[in-house]
């Protein structure tokens, strides 16, 4: 059998508070990087590639280098950067190129640094362009309506964290705005429709304090006005994840357009999903159909990834206090507003300021971490990569019936076909069967075999990841067992072209 690294393929029971539901998780271990490396940015690129930009690698180093991951290929390639890049501001432009500005001096020292460059996906180059007003690090950078991007924060330095500044598209130079209401560090930035943007989250600029307030910039005036006092109107306490400026906030843009949010509370610790409309600038809490478990069984420190092709969320917590880290996937079901929370999942390294992902092929990427938890954590980044993959039982996902119950056992062609290097099997289950899925070559021996256990009737889909594979036909066979003791086989070709 070929194996394509380490894979994990584990049985998901998801428990819902509403029933329950099979579905499948599959952990596999992709390519090393380049660095060790924490602290990245990382954005996935016209094309599916993911760009890992800066962050520091061991010894808290600030890199200056980028891996590039390819999931066709499943390798990550090292580039060079004109600057180090811990922690910064990184936007997206309106040419297709990426905007890089900013980041920490080693050990994550302050101001950090005045470099900016702009990064073309195209062409793989990275360009030096005029230095940001301001030194400044752990900041946030947000591309506006009108295609200027928006800067603002600053980590250990007053006045990084009192002042942004604008980006300009055209002439690729920064100017300062006005004071922002709250110095903060670590903010967070969302465009709204009007050329303007929502600033909010983050903590004082030495630490300690959360902010919840949330503040406007009109690009009109580039000035700043106090919004609101609390994230949720009449609900005071409530504080953003810190991990949603290492990523594009389109990753958690819904498909109304509205903005997925992570919320915490400190007394008593708490959790909840909340949204951002960027029409009428308002805040407001997720009603789930199921309140999500006490704090003190779970703790959600990753922001939510939207997959708006399934429209669901991903949101990862770890067990409070595990070592190693014992990590748990809820997928929330953006239209029922119903949750499913998987079984626990043990690493061996912490994903503490990791990137995660969402690849064009419905699967998650999870880059770097750390082998500790405590404070050396930043001394002690890893250079692993994760893919997950998750199959997901439509019609199902959170209440344990189906929206439309089959009438008969069926299998479907794969899509897309041909494919490279993931594709999708649909199936449905008249009954509670024991299914597994077989993949065989030309030669008709089994390369891949896939156990999926006790299903409940309904509609399924899995995504299959063939990376590591050679091109060619291959054939894949679905055997359901039902309660009776008949067997449904059926089999059908698909095709892997590189």
């Amino acid at each position: 059998m070929k194996h394509l690294g380490t894979l994990f393929c584990c049985i998901l029971f998801f428990a819902s508070g509403a029933g329950s539901q099979t579905t499948i998780v599959q952990y596999r271990s992709g390519p090393k990087m380049n660095n060790n490396r924490m602290g990245h940015y990382s954005m996935v690129l016209p094309g599916g590639n993911v760009a890992l930009v800066g962050g520091h690698g061991s010894g808290f180093v600030s890199l200056n280098t980028v891996d590039i991951y390819n999931p066709t290929s499943n390798t990550c390639t090292l580039d060079t950067m004109q600057y180090i890049h811990d922690f910064c501001a990184v936007s997206d432009l309106s040419d297709g190129t990426w905007l890089i500005a900013g980041g920490s001096n080693n050990l994550g020292v302050a101001p950090g640094i005045s470099g900016a460059e702009i990064y073309n996906p195209a062409t793989g180059k990275f360009t030096a362009c005029s230095s940001l007003v301001y030194p400044r690090c752990v900041s946030t950078g947000v591309r506006l309506a009108n295609n200027n991007v928006l800067i603002v924060g600053g980590w250990y330095d007053q006045t990084s964290a009192t002042y942004g500044e604008i980006f300009n598209s055209s002439t690729k130079s920064f100017s300062a705005t006005q004071a922002l209401n709250t110095p903060r560090s670590n903010a967070v930035a969302i465009a709204t429709n009007d050329s303007g943007a929502v600033i909010f989250g983050g903590y004082y600029y030495y630490g300690g304090t959360f902010y919840e307030n949330v503040e406007y910039y009109n690009s009109k005036t580039n000035s700043f006005t106090q919004l609101q006092n609390h994230l949720f109107p009449n609900d005071s306490g409530w504080c953003v994840q810190e991990d949603m400026f290492l990523r594009p906030m389109s990753s958690q843009r819904m498909k109304n357009g509205k903005y997925l949010i992570c919320a915490w509370k400190q007394s008593p610790l708490q959790y909840i999903l909340g949204t951002f409309d960027p029409s009428t600038k308002s805040f407001a809490e997720l009603n789930l159909q199921t309140s999500l478990p006490p704090a003190d069984s779970v703790q959600f420190f990753k922001s939510p990834i939207v997959d708006t092709t399934r429209n669901v969320a991903y949101w990862y917590s770890m067990k409070p206090n595990s070592n190693p880290a014992i990590m748990q996937l809820y997928i929330i079901d953006l239209t029922t507003l119903t949750w499913q929370a998987s079984q626990l999942y043990t690493t061996d390294y912490y994903w503490s300021y990791a990137g995660m992902n969402l690849l064009t092929n419905g699967n998650i990427l999870i880059s770097g971490g750390t082998t500790t938890n405590d404070a050396t954590e930043n001394f002690n980044p890893v250079d692993s990569t994760i893919i997950v993959s998750i199959g997901i039982a439509t019609g199902v996902i959170g209440n344990g019936s189906s929206k439309n119950q089959p009438r008969e056992f069926s299998l479907y062609q794969n899509y897309p076909n041909p494919f490279n290097p993931s594709t999708r099997i649909r199936f449905d289950l008249k009954e509670a069967s024991t299914v597994t899925l077989d993949i065989f070559n030309v030669l008709g021996q089994r390369v891949r075999e896939l156990n999926y256990g006790t299903m409940a009737a309904g509609e399924y889909e899995r995504n299959i990841d063939f990376s590591g594979y050679a091109s060619g036909v291959y054939f894949y066979r679905i055997v359901a067992a039902g309660n009776d003791g008949q067997k449904f086989v059926s089999v059908k070709k698909l095709l892997l072209m590189k």
